[in-house]
């Protein structure tokens, strides 16, 4: 497109910049108007300035370097069980989705079309749409794009007849009807997700699962080429359907064909969901019908701490009070802090020459896989997931303080991470990694080291809070998600993750909740602002509240080992 307009412009400029033609006009003014407007359309496709980084379309997740090895489950042959040839089979095995509405591709539409990837085998999936599904801010739907990415017959093609998307199901059901009696196939509603039962359908001329309203949605058609005739039409598409699909909340797997998903399903929805839909779900998602949930190991996260310390600048008191924690109730074996700049002042000399704690000197990080980094806190989201790939043990922030060590049993997993409060676009929950643990190598980190190759450094948030759910919910088997890791407090308000509701602002906690820091939680994270109590030593120790309380307890730790 753009070489024709290229061509065409410069056709124009030909034209208007002809010497002959100059001499017989003397519009000099025209001319010097129309290099202005050339002037600024080729700036404005060319200067980078005018191009979002922000742009949701740009954001991606999970960067997988092979193809998932569930995908290809359903194409290996059991033991003494014959290869499926689809090929030859009366309805040939192309898929066919009709996106009608505007919106989110949302999960259960996830499931839809890789059921049918993994079930039927097509040679190819088309999906027909009106306008391509939307990103939403801050990109939490991304299914799609894993398609596109993941499955290789996967085929978008703009609607040709927009009567197949018409409110009307008997309508759009004609309309369908007439396509596929030309060549052929399958449509499946993007709502249907579809099970081993559906297979032997795929021998019978035509078959049917009529509904009411919206057969773009939760419909299924699949005919033999020429199966209609003019005569028989009506009354074919008219007759009780020969496919029965329950909803998801009825589905039996071993007598039914498919499922129709009316309503949203998140992932962790089907991680441990106990029916039939569950296991389902699981297999096609994630390729395995038991529960998603991280197991417990005989090794142990290592009892070491990492911190990430970039710029010029002194340690606080409220700095060395999370160290003190460290050190003191974490009872850490080693402390690193790893940074450019080694911290400066008093309560840094205070600690420096302790035999755990130990500076090590680490560039500041200025690109990931060539995405440049300039933020200091996107830089620690890198090192982080860095350090703990490399050595394994707790990595936290520094106004996260440690009021109850980790135990055997909580390092037993191999990595441990604790949900956000905030509510954040669709996002059913967020991590938030100002304080979490590691084994050395974790899965979830490599994925999350993957994930950077699509970083955004102008938002504060995509790369550090969202992207480790999103390698979450691909993963869900690689995290144990501990709700009781640490207690996040913003602006005077606790929020404990493990209470009901602990979403709804309104109903946030405040300095006086009602949790008991000493015994639910291992942690209480600060994210803003940092309490006035902790500003120095003597403050603290004449203050009262919780936070007091906490700093007090830090404190009383430090002087009994010393």
């Amino acid at each position: 497109m753009r070489r024709v307009l290229r061509q065409g412009l410069c056709g124009v400029v030909r034209y208007f910049t002809n010497i002959s033609w100059l001499y017989q006009t003397r519009t000099w003014t025209y001319c010097l108007l129309l290099l202005l407007i050339l002037n600024i359309i080729v700036y404005f496709n060319s200067c980078t300035i005018f191009t979002d980084p922000t742009d949701g379309k740009n954001w991606k997740h999970g960067f997988i370097n092979v193809l998932p090895d569930h995908h290809f489950i359903s194409f290996r042959s059991r033991s003494g069980e014959e290869v499926k040839d689809t090929l030859r089979s009366s309805v040939p095995p192309t898929v066919h989705y009709f996106w009608c509405q505007k919106g989110n591709f949302q999960f259960q539409h996830y499931l839809s079309v890789l059921s049918a990837y993994k079930l039927l085998q097509p040679s190819e999936i088309i999906f027909h749409y009106r306008s391509l599904p939307q990103r939403d801010d801050p990109a939490y739907y991304q299914y799609f794009e894993d398609l596109l990415r993941d499955l290789p017959n996967l085929f978008p093609e703009p609607l040709s007849d927009g009567r197949a998307c018409h409110e009307d199901s008997h309508q759009s059901l004609e309309s369908i009807s007439d396509m596929l009696n030309k060549q052929g196939g399958i449509v499946l509603g993007v709502n249907v997700v579809l099970s081993e039962n559906i297979l032997q359908f795929m021998s019978k001329p035509i078959s049917l699962n009529h509904v009411e309203t919206n057969f773009a949605s939760s419909g299924v058609l699949m005919m033999s080429p020429n199966a209609l005739e003019k005569d028989t039409k009506r009354s074919v598409l008219t007759i009780p359907t020969n496919i029965q699909c329950s909803f998801n909340t009825t589905f039996l797997n071993q007598q039914l064909p498919c499922v129709i998903v009316p309503k949203e399903v998140y992932p962790h929805q089907i991680f441990h969901l106990q029916n039939d839909f569950g296991e389902l779900a699981r297999f096609v998602g994630y390729g395995q019908k038991e529960s998603l949930v991280a197991m417990p190991q005989k090794d142990l996260i290592p009892n070491i701490v990492h911190y990430v310390w970039f710029g010029d600048k002194d340690m606080t008191f409220f700095n060395q009070l999370s160290l003190l924690s460290s050190l003191y109730v974490q009872k850490a074996e080693k402390i690193y802090i790893h940074g450019n700049k080694e911290p400066k002042g008093t309560y840094w000399d205070e600690v420096k020459d302790l035999p755990q704690v130990k500076f090590i000197s680490r560039e500041f990080p200025h690109s990931v896989f060539g995405n440049e980094v300039k933020v200091p806190s996107h830089a620690s989201d890198v090192v982080r997931v860095d350090v703990l790939l490399r050595y394994g043990g707790v990595y936290l922030d520094w106004d996260v303080v440690l009021v109850k060590p980790l135990s055997e049993d909580q390092r037993k997993y191999e990595t441990l991470l604790c949900v956000d409060w905030p509510l954040t676009g669709h996002y059913p929950d967020t991590f938030n990694m100002g304080m979490m643990a590691a084994k050395q190598g974790a899965t979830f980190l490599q994925f999350m080291m993957e994930s950077f190759r699509h970083y955004v450094d102008s938002d504060w948030s995509y790369n550090a809070i969202h992207m480790p759910y999103k390698v979450y919910e691909q993963h869900p088997d690689s995290v144990h998600v501990d709700k009781h890791l640490q207690v996040i407090c913003f602006d005077g308000y606790c929020h404990p993750t493990w209470r009901a509701g602990y979403k709804e602002e309104l109903s946030d906690f405040g300095d006086s909740s009602p949790f008991n820091w000493k015994t639910e939680t291992n942690g209480v994270h600060w994210t803003a602002p940092d309490p006035d109590v902790f500003s120095d030593q003597e403050t603290l120790l004449a203050a009262t509240g919780m936070y007091a309380d906490i700093g007090k307890y830090v404190l009383q730790q430090a002087r009994s080992h010393n």
